[in-house]
């Protein structure tokens, strides 16, 4: 018996997806250009999501993520919307934007249903320094979002930081690994008779 669900073996074999989502994604984007003006490109995945693609006049894709049957619990609907979540990651959608006419309601009645349409680059929003608020070019290269004044000043500082941890191992200060540490222990004194409040 197959582990498929209902809906991916009812399709035909030419829309039943089994490769990667993001080969799909690549594969919705050239087919809806194909299409274009003549419907949707789509796939039902092996758990029976369907994903589809189309191209509008304005050449905007809009991306459409839906099931057959709409779950029946509230846990299932936050399955859901996790899974809309995976596939708008995977397919390079994520920063597409709700489309009018978004049909998932919570209501056990309509099957669960997402749209999403394509911004062009000039409305898509740009990240922002977290410390200056200035427009970061590369999101993502550090732990936070930084420009690169920002960036350069806290390596700076970093670099600082280290340096002095060096200057200070090598003149022989072994009570403390980091001088920017506010905790010293006396000369003489254990770390052990420290903390107690033997000294």
């Amino acid at each position: 018996m197959s582990d498929n669900h209902v809906d991916f073996e009812a399709v035909p074999a030419a829309h039943r997806w089994t490769a990667s989502l993001v080969d799909l994604g690549k594969a919705l984007r050239k087919e809806a250009f194909a299409k274009k003006g003549l419907g949707w490109a789509w796939y039902v995945l092996p758990r029976g999501a369907m994903v589809a693609m189309m191209a509008r006049d304005d050449m905007r894709r809009v991306l459409r993520i839906s099931r057959r049957i709409a779950p029946t619990t509230p846990e299932g609907w936050v399955k859901w919307r996790s899974e809309v979540g995976v596939f708008r990651k995977h397919l390079d959608c994520d920063l597409w934007a709700p489309a009018v006419g978004d049909a998932s309601p919570l209501d056990p009645n309509l099957p669960p249903q997402e749209l999403f349409i394509e911004r062009h680059a000039d409305e898509v929003a740009k990240p922002k320094c977290n410390r200056c608020g200035a427009p970061v070019s590369d999101a993502g290269l550090y732990k936070e979002d930084l420009c690169v004044a920002c960036a350069k000043e806290a390596g700076d500082r970093e670099s600082a930081r280290l340096r002095a941890m060096a200057a200070a191992a090598s003149a022989g200060n072994t009570s403390a690994t980091d001088p920017t540490s506010k905790r010293s222990t006396p000369p003489g004194t254990s770390d052990t008779q420290g903390s107690l409040g033997l000294t």
